[in-house]
């Protein structure tokens, strides 16, 4: 099984922004309108725009890696039923271009995906992925018990089965890197 190493390694890598899709939706899905910062901006519950991502990077040595993962071709069926019933069908979604479309254009398979992290938005596209890709999350990321994890719950698990376990990205701080 490949494991991403060493990104240290020479050479051009080429890196990717394309957006996917666009959801509509009210802003109280978006944000919370509730929050002391919203009600100091006295924020309304207005119609607000979100771009969905998807981040392709090939790399000289280890091929092609994502950052987050886009949008997979069945979005609505790969997704929960409370996801589904109180987040996708109270938006309107617009897809353009769907992960497993994407993934085509590029002569390599993938040999990592780095989610930024575990919302759904970021991981809608996993069903267009090989189960055998490793996924790598941020430190701390599961153990996050923020109460938007248990709405997402059955899609997160959705999602994630048969991708086996996430594995926890260790970063280096500018100032440890600066010591060495």
């Amino acid at each position: 099984e490949k494991r991403v190493t060493d990104l240290k390694q020479p050479g051009i890598i080429e890196f990717n922004k394309i957006a996917v899709a666009h959801w509509n939706g009210p802003r109280k899905i978006f944000l919370d309108l509730g929050s002391n910062i919203a009600k100091q901006n006295k924020l309304e519950n207005v119609t607000e725009q979100a771009t969905l991502f998807f981040y392709p990077i090939l790399h000289p040595t280890e091929g092609l890696l994502l950052i987050d993962t886009g949008i997979a071709e069945n979005v609505k069926q790969d997704s929960g039923f409370l996801v589904r019933k109180l987040f996708l069908d109270r938006m309107t979604l617009y897809p353009g271009k769907t992960t497993s479309g994407l993934l085509r254009q590029f002569d390599s398979e993938i040999s990592a995906v780095f989610m930024t992290h575990l919302h759904v938005d970021h991981i809608v596209g996993l069903p267009d992925i090989k189960k055998s890709t490793p996924i790598y999350i941020g430190a701390n990321e599961t153990s996050n018990r923020h109460w938007s994890h248990w709405f997402y719950g059955d899609t997160f698990n959705n999602l994630l089965r048969d991708f086996g376990n996430l594995q926890e990205w260790s970063f280096v701080t500018f100032e440890e890197s600066a010591e060495d």
